[in-house]
């Protein structure tokens, strides 16, 4: 069974991810300023959480060298985080996006419908050329991301929330790893 480090960044949403996650792996969920020893997990979760990656540095300081071994998922501010960690730059929206639903174009893994939870997004000046957006909203903003060569992932959108469609699905891809997400 795989072995998941969730980091948990301070936010309501993680147990709800937890509790559709608990039938497809191994949890191990610890807070983002108590990371523990890396080895023995196949997968890292960066969760949803207020504020921006910079205030999370030990969560910044895990992405400064990420493994090609070790996939990674980062959902939100997670999916922020893995954007600055190669070099891009947040831009805050003109009105917060808090219980927003969207749609993705095109649909990732089926999914269509997702619910969004900030006010800021990965901003596409100077974006990072080893990173791939593999997803968009409705007004071109970036949902979802990848590395090109690395098993590193990121949703702007929550898979946990209720109005996103098919949520758990993006879950059993990234545990199976069957196939890339985006």
């Amino acid at each position: 069974m795989e072995q998941v480090l969730i980091v948990d960044n301070d936010d309501s949403f993680v147990y709800n991810i937890v509790e559709m996650l608990r039938p497809l792996a191994s949890l191990h969920v610890v807070k983002h300023n108590a990371l523990p020893p890396l080895e023995g997990f196949n997968k890292i979760l960066l969760s949803p959480g207020a504020g921006l990656p910079t205030d999370y540095p030990a969560m910044m300081e895990l992405l400064r060298h990420p493994s090609p071994t070790r996939s990674i998922l980062g959902i939100c501010l997670g999916h922020q985080a893995i954007a600055l960690s190669f070099g891009a730059k947040l831009r805050l929206l003109s009105e917060p996006k808090h219980g927003h639903c969207s749609t993705l174009t095109p649909p990732l893994l089926g999914i269509c419908t997702v619910g969004r939870y900030h006010s800021w997004v990965v901003d596409e000046a100077d974006f990072p050329p080893e990173l791939l957006v593999t997803s968009r909203d409705e007004e071109g903003n970036i949902m979802s991301l990848r590395h090109r060569t690395l098993p590193v992932t990121g949703v702007q959108f929550h898979p946990e929330s209720i109005i996103t469609a098919h949520g758990v699905e993006l879950f059993r891809t990234w545990i199976s790893g069957r196939e890339t997400i985006g």
